[in-house]
């Protein structure tokens, strides 16, 4: 139930950290409203519905109009605080506490959560699968609005049986499940409610400061989401990564090998434990080399959102009806303008907004741009609200930018022009300048034509890794310029500018 995992990649530069207290339950709810136990197994940690949650209890509203709230009749909430893996999950169960299928009527219902945190935790940021409306800690509790979705279903009992039950997946190993292009679900949910809510404890770091209050939602098996705002340089900041690992997975790093635990730490092979946040901070400072954990490198001056889907089947459970879903994603005023804008005080949300853009990469695909919708909105947070209407699967990545970023991040050739909601983004390369690959056998050549002499780097990203690694600076002239590099099925070169900006991607 609660098998889903954040990691968030250590960062260098810290900023004051404010302790908050948990506030009294808003007007409306009692503490504890709504609470069922977490299902057998599924909480490593503190359940809700126990007495070893000794501070302000969450609790669970319901609406039929959106706007009155009363006791959830017929639903529960189930809560579990995970310390080893820094968050606070949330499933909506029937009033039985077992029942996960809440059934085709809940999809009308509109649900409200208030998770109060442990003295000296800090609420960051939200990632589900639901229908999300809106997220709120501005009080210290974390206040969720949401709806359920249909959910297509992926089950996990054990590693063995998902291979045996998806034989499309039969070479991928439990470090890249992830990356098999999954045809059908185990089942199909008529509608689900699934949170994780990122906190911390301690003081937050700026990678950390740059996610809070932003929520994703979408009914999707897995996600991963990295966000990135300028990292000057410093490595791994500002990327912060989801996604489901499973007991049992191995990791090598400082010359042990590390393997996933029941209780979510890690343990060596001379028998150290460290807890999930310990093992993020010791891969970040072994560069992110190590394959099965996430974490990573972000490159200075990148300024985007990426949301890539994991594990989705292409089809529902009939295995002909193609599986469609949704997202939503709200990234906060404060960070829309220091991330996305340009950095004038002149600039509004409602700028920023008109000129985001959205791009669709997916394997056996060229890039696309989907129908997407950008609203500047001030209730219950201020900030700006992406909607994609419609995702097809399996693994799609959604990348989402703004041209005032990369105006800001120093592309060359001038100020670019703006996208509008729905159309295909305009490019910021340099003036009258072109990227091509040619490709035979284990090699490539790029091929880089400039309108004028400047520097820029090749970068490589090999799957199933999101990461794109610097494989070449080059100090480029006036006219064609080409590299030889390796080539294999699934990789993808990215052309940058010497500020980061992304120039091309060639695949």
């Amino acid at each position: 139930m609660f098998r889903r995992l954040v990691i968030i990649s250590a960062a260098a530069t810290l900023a004051t950290f404010v302790s908050v207290s948990a506030p009294a339950t808003p007007a409306g709810a009692a503490a504890g409203d709504g609470l069922v136990a977490t299902m057998a197994g599924s909480c490593s940690g503190i359940d809700a519905k126990t007495s070893s949650w000794d501070w302000t209890k969450p609790s669970l509203e319901m609406s039929t109009d959106g706007t009155t709230y009363g006791l959830p009749t017929g639903y529960g909430l189930a809560v579990c605080r995970e310390d080893s893996t820094k968050r606070y999950s949330l499933q909506i169960l029937k009033a039985d506490g077992v029942t996960k299928e809440l059934g085709s009527d809940a999809l009308s219902k509109t649900f409200r959560i208030t998770v109060p945190p442990k003295t000296s935790d800090t609420m960051i940021y939200v990632s589900g699968y639901s229908n999300m409306t809106s997220f709120s800690a501005a009080s210290g509790s974390a206040v969720i609005i949401t709806k359920a979705a249909p959910l297509s279903k992926i089950n996990f009992d054990t590693f063995d049986n998902f291979k045996a039950r998806h034989t499309e997946c039969a070479s991928v190993t439990m470090q890249n499940w992830y990356t098999c292009n999954i045809q059908r679900p185990d089942e199909d949910f008529a509608a689900t409610v699934i949170q994780h809510i990122s906190y911390s404890s301690t003081t937050l770091n700026s990678m950390e400061q740059n996610m809070v209050g932003l929520w994703v939602g979408a009914n999707v098996n897995g996600f991963q989401i990295a966000m990135s705002c300028g990292s000057s340089g410093v490595s791994g900041q500002g990327v912060a990564t989801q996604r489901l690992v499973q007991v049992g997975e191995t990791v090598t790093l400082n010359g042990k090998t590390w393997t996933k635990q029941a209780d979510g730490s890690w343990k060596a092979t001379d028998g150290t434990i460290i807890s999930d946040s310990q093992m993020a901070a010791m891969y970040q400072s072994s560069g992110g080399s190590s394959g099965g954990s996430s974490g990573g490198s972000s490159s200075s001056g990148t300024y985007e959102l990426r949301i890539s889907m994991q594990g989705t089947p292409h089809f529902k459970a009939d295995g002909v009806t193609l599986n469609k879903g949704s997202m939503k994603a709200f990234i906060t005023s404060a960070i829309a303008k220091k991330c996305f804008s340009d950095g004038k005080s002149t600039t509004t949300l409602s700028d920023i907004a008109a000129k985001l853009s959205v791009t669709r990469n997916a394997t056996g695909e060229s890039a696309s741009t989907p129908t997407f919708a950008v609203d500047a909105v001030t209730t219950p947070a201020e900030g700006l609200l992406i909607s994609v209407a419609e995702m097809t699967f399996s693994n799609p990545e959604y990348t989402i930018k703004s041209t005032l970023s990369a105006y800001l991040a120093g592309a060359s050739g001038g100020t670019p022009s703006a996208p509008t909601s729905g159309t295909t983004p305009a490019t910021t390369s340099t003036t009258s300048s072109s990227y091509k690959i040619s490709k035979k056998g284990s090699k490539a050549v790029i091929t880089i034509v400039l309108g004028s002499a400047t520097t820029v780097k090749i970068y490589r990203k090999v799957p199933p890794s999101a990461i794109a690694k610097l494989v070449k600076s080059l100090s480029g002239k006036k006219g064609s310029n080409t590299y030889s590099t390796t080539w294999k099925t699934g990789y993808v070169y990215i052309i940058r500018s010497i500020k980061g900006t992304t120039l091309a991607t060639l695949k």
